[in-house]
């Protein structure tokens, strides 16, 4: 089993649902909807694959924050929760089903007394039960792996409709990927259209507290920021290379909501030698020839002690001439203790996903 995936699942979960007080169980509701929709074809070669319409279903249990946190306050009140969904890709030979378990957090966008438009953002693993394989499956050029990361970005409206009923409608962006682990990984894209219907779980609306949000008092912070992580180069190869990072950001949160940044990065790939078994590239065997050296800048959306990082660098050294010139990175970052932060991210280059790495550092903030 990936054990990268299921460090994913556990390091999504959102420490303010951990952290609920037991009555917060009065907010809380649950929800079922059907989804049908389609693959989005992101490579030619996937057109040969799609046969049918993709369809599903997914069930939510969640609770709205009765705004404990400034964070909660600042977002309107947000709902977090656990949910499970089953996808048909719609080719059961080549790309077969999924089922996936993800925490999420739903932002509440617009809201009227019999009406709620809110953006839900979910994460957590899935399990494809018909990856890649040279003899039985070679024509899945998707995916390589059976655990794989579930990211879903999803907007919904919500309508009272008889007590504590909710008709649901939906529109969401549904995206499974192993992070380069295991090649092939191209990915599935899928746009999923829903509709479903949502209980509350107690007998009267939710309604907002009337409590203050403090004036934010701006700030910087200095990182140091060890990751590691692995990666594939080959589809049926199961040989995993060895890569890591040090990290130095310079950040400033500028509001409740956002931060920006600059950093420095050492990167070190062992599958570099590799290379020049599968291709006519001259490959320096030496440790510089494994190491690159870039910078970057980021923008941070802040959620508390989590945020939700995207960053866009450039190398100024390459140990080989073949890695690209820019790099980007998206991922998570959680603040613990007083001075660590423990960091979730993704390396690619533009959508082609390299590998995922998993970090810890050490943080002074003035």
């Amino acid at each position: 089993m990936n054990k990268f995936l299921m460090i994913l699942l556990l390091f999504c979960l959102p420490a303010n649902f951990l952290a609920q007080e037991k009555d917060s169980s009065r907010y809380s509701y649950l929800s079922a909807a059907l989804n049908y929709g389609i693959i989005y074809a992101h490579h030619e070669d996937f057109k040969y694959f799609i046969e049918d319409y993709v369809s599903g279903f997914e069930l939510n249990y969640g609770f709205r924050s009765k705004g404990e946190k400034i964070w909660q306050r600042v977002y309107n009140y947000p709902e977090t929760g656990l949910g499970y969904t089953y996808v048909n890709f719609g080719n059961p030979e080549v790309l077969g089903v999924a089922h996936a378990f993800f925490t999420y957090v739903n932002l509440p966008l617009i809201e009227r007394r019999n009406c709620l438009f809110t953006a839900k953002f979910a994460a957590g693993a899935g399990y494809l039960n018909n990856p890649f394989d040279l003899y039985n499956n070679k024509y899945n050029i998707a995916i390589g792996s059976h655990i794989n990361a579930y990211l879903n970005i999803n907007f919904d409206f919500r309508l009272y409709v008889y007590r504590q009923f909710r008709l649901l409608f939906g529109l969401g962006l549904t995206h499974f990927s192993n992070g380069g682990t295991t090649k092939p990984n191209k990915g599935i894209n899928v746009f999923l259209p829903s509709v479903g219907l949502s209980y509350d779980l107690q007998n009267r609306k939710f309604q907002k507290p009337k409590l203050p949000i403090s004036e934010f008092v701006k700030n910087y912070e200095l990182s140091i920021i060890y990751a590691v992580g692995y990666t594939s180069l080959q589809p049926a190869n199961p040989t995993k290379y060895f890569v890591s990072d040090i990290s130095i950001n310079l950040e400033r949160q500028f509001s409740h909501k956002g931060r920006v940044g600059i950093g420095l990065d050492l990167f070190y790939d062992t599958s570099i030698p590799e290379y020049d078994n599968i291709t006519d590239t001259i490959v320096n065997y030496s440790f510089s020839g494994k190491t690159y050296a870039g910078m970057h800048a980021s923008y941070d959306f802040v959620y508390g002690k989590t945020s939700f990082t995207v960053q866009f660098g450039g190398y100024f050294y390459k140990g080989n001439s073949f890695e690209e010139y820019v790099y980007h990175r998206f991922g998570i970052k959680y603040r613990f203790a007083a001075h660590w932060v423990a960091n979730l991210t993704l390396k690619t280059f533009w959508a082609k996903a390299k590998y995922p790495e998993f970090g810890i550092g050490y943080r002074f903030k003035w």
